[in-house]
């Protein structure tokens, strides 16, 4: 939940606000861990700030803007994020003291590749910033925004070092998250100030909200993609059918000449088969030209999904054969005359 604050405070007094509630909270009953944070995960808040890396060489017109947010202590365990060498934030982070921040794998993978990030310093803020904030941590990657396919460099700065925060609560619960809203609104309540939690949800239900519109267009593009499909089918049936039904008068000559009706079966088959599979392969050979592109302007290896062209490809076949096989085989139980005949 959000965390409203209905009067003014000085960056001294909200943090020591911000830190009296998180005592209260780890304390309830069900509470695995708790932190602020000035964002949501998928959601608002992030911002790009135009950082400098010691012993870093920004290559031309190289962009240095990089994600970053404000956390407080334990963000990571409630977040269930892996710190994977240094130190979260602790209460020594505070405001007077050295400046630090934590990084992620991919920042540190771009900026410091073969170093230990441990130590080194950042510049935040582009070529006029003078305070060095130290790293004391790398945390391992977690996207951003949940559909970006690889994670971008990010950066935590500490609460308790931060002017006048807006901040977000994060609770990690054993049980039903929102079971234990009652408990966290007495919480806020007992420190007899005028402040209101707003906005309270399950993170399960933010990530859904972010993702609302990716799954009305991805549906619809579904639902599209089905018709467009079998359409096709359609179309392959009916023109296959009646190719092959033409084919009625053909087929009694070849009886009346000795022809088993077997071997008539076997040659039209692998005739339509030879078509459709000519046509299976051009199309597979657009779709993954097509599939690429698509690939490029949408997210997680959209546009390139093998067993869907598999599946697709296979349907087109087995469909042919079946629009074949149907005609073939009424023209091959005619009475012979009566095939000859046929017009």
């Amino acid at each position: 939940p959000d965390v409203e604050s209905l009067d003014s405070r000085d960056t001294a007094a909200r943090i020591r606000f911000y830190n009296e509630i998180l005592e209260r909270v780890r304390s309830l009953p069900g509470v695995e861990a708790a932190s602020f944070a000035d964002f949501v995960p998928s959601g608002g808040g992030r911002r790009q700030t135009t950082i400098g890396v010691e012993n870093y060489t920004q290559r031309a017109d190289e962009d240095m803007d990089v994600l970053n947010g404000v956390v407080a202590s334990d963000y990571f365990k409630t977040m269930g994020m892996t710190l994977i060498a240094g130190r979260e934030f602790t209460d020594q982070d505070k405001d007077g003291a050295a400046r630090t921040v934590i990084v992620n794998e991919a920042l540190a993978r771009r900026y410091l590749s073969g170093q230990n990030a441990l130590g080194k310093y950042l510049t935040i803020g582009g070529d006029t910033a003078t305070t060095r904030f130290e790293i004391v941590g790398v945390v391992k990657d977690a996207n951003a925004y949940i559909f970006q396919k690889d994670a971008e460099p990010f950066f935590y700065r500490p609460m308790m070092q931060e002017r006048n925060p807006a901040m977000t609560l994060h609770v990690r619960s054993q049980g039903e998250p929102m079971a234990l809203l009652p408990s966290l609104r007495n919480a806020v309540d007992a420190l007899g100030q005028n402040v209101v939690l707003r906005d309270a949800q399950p993170l399960s239900e933010v990530l859904n909200e972010s993702l609302l519109m990716l799954r009305v267009v991805s549906t619809l593009t579904a639902l599209f993609g089905v018709l467009a499909l079998s359409l096709a089918l359609v179309g392959v049936f009916s023109v296959v059918n009646y190719s092959t039904s033409r084919r009625t008068r053909e087929i009694g000559i070849r009886l009346a000449l000795g022809a088993r009706r077997a071997d008539i079966m076997s040659m039209i088959m692998k005739e339509g088969l030879f078509i459709v599979g000519a046509g299976v392969v051009v199309g597979l050979l657009l779709a993954f030209a097509s599939g690429r592109l698509i690939s490029s302007l949408m997210f997680a290896g959209a546009g390139s999904d093998v067993l869907v062209y598999a599946v697709v490809a296979l349907l087109q076949i087995g469909i042919a054969m079946l629009a074949c096989f149907v005609p073939a085989y009424k023209a091959t139980r005619v009475e012979l005359t009566d095939a000859l005949r046929h017009e």
